[in-house]
């Protein structure tokens, strides 16, 4: 029987590799890069669902237990996942370049951000990984 389990940012950002990382992880990504992003989209891509889900809860009444509850939840969540982009962002140089990836070659396919220096990937933050089985 074939399963997909997909842990999203909101539940897990699995952390940055460092460039002591697998070499083979990062010659998949350097093979799997999508998109050159700016900062802020990064921003945009790691955080928006948070901003979405809570403005949702913003039209439902403040009353409400379940409600407050998944506030709280919401943002303990934005303010970790936020905390470990800002530390992968801050750790980039003059020249280093950020793209999205989305590996497909891996018994678990992943997706994130790069920061690519000089065409070689240095650093990743995945934020979705996707285990396939049978």
């Amino acid at each position: 029987m074939r399963f997909i389990v997909a842990i999203a940012l909101g539940v897990l950002m699995t952390g940055c590799q460092s460039p002591e990382a697998s070499r083979d992880d990062a010659a998949a990504i350097v093979t799997a890069l999508k998109k050159r992003i700016t900062a802020e989209e990064a921003h945009r891509i790691a955080l928006g669902d948070f901003e979405d889900s809570m403005q949702k809860l913003e039209g439902r009444p403040p009353s409400d237990t379940s409600v407050r509850l998944e506030w709280e939840v919401l943002k303990n969540k934005q303010e970790r996942c936020s905390s470990l982009l800002e530390a992968f962002l801050s750790r980039s140089r003059k020249g280093d370049e950020l793209w999205t990836y989305r590996t497909t070659t891996r018994p678990c396919e992943e997706s994130g951000l790069a920061l690519v220096r000089d065409g070689s990937v240095v650093e990743h933050l995945a934020f979705i990984t996707s285990y396939v089985g049978r």
